[in-house]
């Protein structure tokens, strides 16, 4: 008997069921249903866009933080490298004098001309943008495979000019003694003002004289190979990063 109406009600329910879905307006829902599934796919797409914008204004400003810090860089290296050349210029003015007394009596008027014979400058470069290419995050910032390339580069020959600028101020520093005993230092009791000038007359008297400012002149040269090279990386990797920027390359 309760099976009986069990039955009856369970069919009651599924007639009701019939009859409310064979009245239900089934474009609608199907219109509905089209509605939410566009809407759920532009949702993605803004999404989508708006991680691309973000990228893209990340991008930018990595590379304009690059192409800044390059051009610093490059500035700095080309200030030292404007001075390393007058000095090393003073040197071999002084090997040309050693063996020409008139040139002689000119360098030695000439206020501490050759008195920096020994000193190497070095320029503080900066590299917090360049170095954050060794994080994988980052990578992503740098699409073109050209500037990856050059970045890669500037890094290595910063750290090749660290080296030399190392081994040739221990090579400058065997220097010292044998140069240093001409190097003549005065300070004005009046004035306290300093002066320096190089005695070429008893270096030139030195059998060694000659070949130490040989080998001093040729190691100058050789350091500034490495600041020419790091002069052209950096140049290179601040007209690209700009040229990127810029949507000119």
């Amino acid at each position: 008997m309760a099976l009986t109406r069990f039955q009856r009600a369970a069919a009651g329910v599924w007639t009701q069921s019939i009859s409310r879905a064979r009245r239900a307006d089934w474009l609608a829902v199907a219109g509905e249903i089209v509605i939410v599934v566009i809407g759920i796919l532009i949702a993605f797409q803004l999404d989508r866009w708006a991680e691309h914008w973000r990228r893209d204004q990340e991008r930018l400003l990595y590379l304009e933080r690059l192409a800044e810090e390059s051009d610093r860089n490059l500035g700095a290296l080309e200030r030292l490298s404007l001075d390393y050349a007058r000095v090393t210029g003073e040197v071999l003015g002084l090997i040309r004098a050693s063996s020409d007394p008139a040139r002689r009596a000119g360098v030695a008027r000439l206020p501490e001309y050759g008195c920096g014979t020994l000193h190497l400058p070095a320029a503080r470069l900066q590299t917090a943008v360049i170095d954050e290419v060794a994080d994988a995050g980052s990578l992503e910032l740098i699409p073109d495979p050209g500037l990856r390339y050059l970045l890669h580069s500037a890094a290595a020959l910063a750290r090749r000019g660290d080296r030399q600028l190392d081994y040739f101020r221990a090579s400058f520093q065997r220097f010292g003694d044998p140069f240093d005993r001409y190097t003549i230092w005065r300070v004005d009791p009046a004035s306290g003002a300093l002066s320096c000038h190089v005695a070429l007359d008893a270096l030139n008297r030195d059998p060694g004289g000659a070949s130490l400012l040989a080998r001093i002149y040729r190691d100058r040269r050789r350091y500034a190979e490495s600041i020419y090279e790091q002069i052209a990386a950096q140049r290179v990797l601040r007209d690209r990063a700009r040229c990127l920027r810029t949507g000119t390359c």
